[in-house]
């Protein structure tokens, strides 16, 4: 299966710089990478023995952060490295203050593992959620690096836990301990001989931070008024076809459509589509915001913070490839709903299952279920209260992990 493995990772290689001479993010993935060793080298001078923390991308990092904010608040004086193997993250946080280094992870490669772990030198290694790359992981144990999962996540789809998947079990067990944030990756973990803990997800901690101490968008609020607000996030087609037939029969109710795709060419389309009912939060004034009825926003890194004036929030991906983070709307006591692919999401389920939460199997259907919330202030207070609470009772891996790391002294 090795053999297997290391011929995936180079056709991966291959295939990103094939996508790079046309494709935007694939270019940006191999330049971050360029030359890396000596840039690397010079990045880290001066860098002894950090904490590393490596996610995917911008979703894994928010994860990932309340653990790296609580160390660097306990041990000020120990270097923390952050890495990312996606554009979209490592583009977003490459200046992250909390962090003395931000890098892109390099292509799992044998050699560039033993390399990139020989520069970093690193005290503990930190993986977030399910980010498993197998060459780094077997250095990682033969370099006896500790080396710890944070909210992890563990399927019964995952190869090293299939009867083939030996190969990669070895190379997991270089896992020194795991936080895992359902009981059943827990047994999972415990069976191929991994120590693992029921931590619960780290992300309950995060947005409860931001509640604690975000402020609202001026331009929201003003563009909200008294009208109740639905707040679209991450969304995509589907859903923003959906909400233009809302809007056209709802006309007394306010919408604001955060795109995942904020590219100038969807932004033009969602504005052709809604015509003058809407308009661009950058180029918005204070008037022209309380006479229109949608407001597209064309910014990135506000949706955890307009949540705070929805009345209702629309999670983008449902109907796609998966949702977006329902947490940032559900901390504020908003009401979520989404689209059916959510199996993936386990706090998708849990707010389903105690009433903050309601899903939609088609997007025609949406109107019927936004509709029933803005008309019945009891059911969306009531699903809103239930969605906050949910929130609320989950609140404390962050420590569980921390705790973990100062005991046993790996920090």
């Amino acid at each position: 299966m090795g053999f297997f493995y290391q011929f995936g990772i180079y056709f991966y290689g291959l295939i990103l710089r094939l996508a790079a001479l046309f494709n935007p993010k694939a270019k940006l993935w191999i330049s971050g990478r360029k030359d890396w060793r000596n840039q690397y080298a010079e990045k880290l001078r001066g860098i002894e023995r950090p904490i590393w923390l490596h996610s995917a991308s911008l979703g894994e990092f928010e994860q990932g952060r309340p653990v790296l904010e609580a160390l660097r608040k306990r041990f000020p004086e120990t270097p923390i490295v952050l890495t990312f193997f996606s554009p979209s993250g490592f583009e977003m946080r490459k200046d992250w203050e909390g962090a003395d280094v931000v890098l892109y992870l390099p292509l799992d490669t044998q050699k560039n593992a033993v390399d990139f772990v020989q520069l970093l030198n690193p005290r503990v290694a930190l993986f977030v959620k399910y980010e498993f790359w197998m060459n780094l992981l077997g250095v990682l144990k033969q370099k006896n690096v500790p080396t710890v999962l944070v909210s992890g996540i563990f399927r019964p789809s995952h190869v090293f836990l299939k009867p083939y998947g030996g190969w990669f079990r070895s190379r997991m067990k270089a896992f020194s301990h795991a936080f895992m944030q359902n009981e059943e990756s827990c047994v999972l973990a415990k069976q191929i001989g991994i120590s693992a803990d029921l931590s619960g997800d780290t992300r309950f901690d995060r947005v409860l931070d931001i509640a604690a101490h975000s402020f609202s968008v001026e331009m929201v609020k003003t563009f909200k008024g008294e009208s109740v607000c639905v707040v679209a996030g991450s969304s995509w087609g589907p859903e923003e076809k959906a909400l233009l037939t809302f809007a056209k029969g709802n006309p007394s109710v306010k919408l604001v459509i955060v795109p995942h795709e904020i590219g100038e060419g969807h932004l033009q389309q969602i504005e052709a589509s809604f015509g003058n009912m809407i308009s661009r939060f950058s180029g918005i004034n204070r008037g022209i915001a309380e006479s229109r009825q949608v407001l597209l926003v064309d910014q990135m890194g506000l949706l955890s913070r307009i949540f705070r004036e929805a009345d209702i929030a629309l999670i983008g991906g449902g109907f796609g490839a998966g949702i977006h983070n329902t947490l940032e709307a559900a901390v504020y006591g908003v009401p979520v709903v989404f689209g059916p692919n959510y199996e993936k999401f386990i706090e998708a389920k849990g707010l389903i299952a105690n009433g903050g939460a309601v899903c939609v199997q088609e997007p025609h259907k949406l109107t019927n279920v936004l509709e029933s919330l803005v008309s019945d202030d009891v059911q969306r207070k009531e699903r809103g209260a239930k969605a906050k609470a949910y929130v609320a009772e989950r609140s404390g891996a962050t420590l569980q992990v921390v705790s973990y790391l100062a005991e046993n002294e790996l920090v």
